[in-house]
């Protein structure tokens, strides 16, 4: 991010930067993403590029198609096409969530490996997104939006067939969580 910066700038200056992990690496919660995009937006600001928000998202594609969702100001937002169309969203309603974390070996180009997978068969029709979005300005309760949950994120099915051991650890969680 940046030398991306650096290099669509001119900038000359140079920054230390210390990464300190808080969300579990390859735990699909765009953790290296929202890092890339934290580091644009900081320095932009530290090296006074005068750069907005789209503009650093335009760059923010080069470094994953998931930058620009963390570089909008929406806390809730909605990502379309490849994941780069950023739609802002009224806030999910208050909640916990659990994440499960299997311990399973997953490689360090995951991404990459995940979409190699992706079939036509796998691609949904939006209607999820379309209920979320719905939901989302109607006073939603948690309820309403899992309620399919299983079937909302193409992924888990291609997850499954790349890396052995996430159905196990579902089933699992699931035996001990649901009635």
């Amino acid at each position: 991010a940046a030398r991306l910066l650096q290099q669509e700038t001119s900038a000359r200056q140079g920054a230390r930067i210390t990464l300190d992990k808080a969300i579990p690496v390859a735990s699909g919660l765009g953790g290296g993403s929202a890092d890339a995009a934290a580091a644009l937006v900081a320095l932009d600001r530290l090296w006074g590029t005068g750069f907005s928000r789209e503009d650093l998202a335009r760059l923010g594609v080069a470094l994953g198609v998931d930058v620009p969702f963390f570089l909008q100001n929406a806390g809730t937002a909605l990502g379309t096409g490849r994941g780069d169309n950023i739609e802002g969203l009224s806030a999910a309603p208050p909640g916990w969530v659990v994440l499960l974390i299997p311990r399973i070996f997953v490689p360090a180009a995951k991404t990459a490996a995940l979409y190699g997978l992706l079939t036509t068969s796998d691609y949904t029709s939006g209607d999820h997104a379309s209920r979320w979005r719905e939901w989302l300005t109607q006073d939603a309760t948690w309820t309403d939006l899992l309620r399919e949950l299983s079937s909302l994120n193409v992924f888990a099915s291609v997850a499954e067939r790349a890396f052995s051991g996430i159905r196990k650890a579902w089933d699992g969680f699931r035996s001990v969580v649901e009635p």
